[in-house]
């Protein structure tokens, strides 16, 4: 008994009417849409509000705290580097002393009035001299490239 279920004229063949109705349920589309929004959520919101305020505080006070630290490192460089460029320049005028003092003691020891271990002892000295010079013109390239570092770590921070 294959009945054939076209549609004539807007109604179904049907032998009753619960049957059409499950038909028309069947054949209609449907569409829905849901929106959920809670007035009330225990205060979730406020508090994540609050939270994000505290974090940026926090955020904030750190920043200040390492420009603050990096400020003061750039000054102690500061001072530092000025202390060698003076040691630098007493040393130099020291240089001086000592090439005099190894000039007489050379030529006291050509004259017989000083042993040879008299002018080892100048040369050496002039020669201590001449390395403690270089030691510091080394301290203060690396002191001025600290604080040229620092001062980009300032310059980058404040962008």
């Amino acid at each position: 008994m294959a009945e054939s279920r076209q549609p004539t004229n807007g109604y179904f063949n049907q032998e009753n009417d619960l049957q059409q109705l499950a038909e028309i349920e069947t054949l209609g589309y449907t569409v829905g849409i849901g929106l959920r929004y809670n007035l009330f959520n225990g205060d979730r919101t406020g508090r994540r509000i609050q939270g994000a305020r505290l974090n940026q505080e926090i955020s904030q006070f750190q920043k200040q705290q390492s420009e603050d630290r990096l400020l003061a490192e750039a000054v102690k460089q500061q001072n530092n580097l000025t202390l060698l460029q003076d040691q630098l320049k007493r040393k130099e005028e020291n240089i001086k002393t000592f090439k005099e003092s190894y000039v007489r003691t050379e030529e006291r020891f050509y004259n017989g009035k000083v042993t040879s271990l008299d002018l080892r002892d100048a040369q050496n000295a002039l020669l201590n001299a001449e390395i403690m010079i270089n030691n510091l013109k080394a301290d203060i390239m690396r002191s001025s490239l600290h604080l040229e570092a620092l001062k980009g770590k300032l310059i980058g921070q404040n962008n």
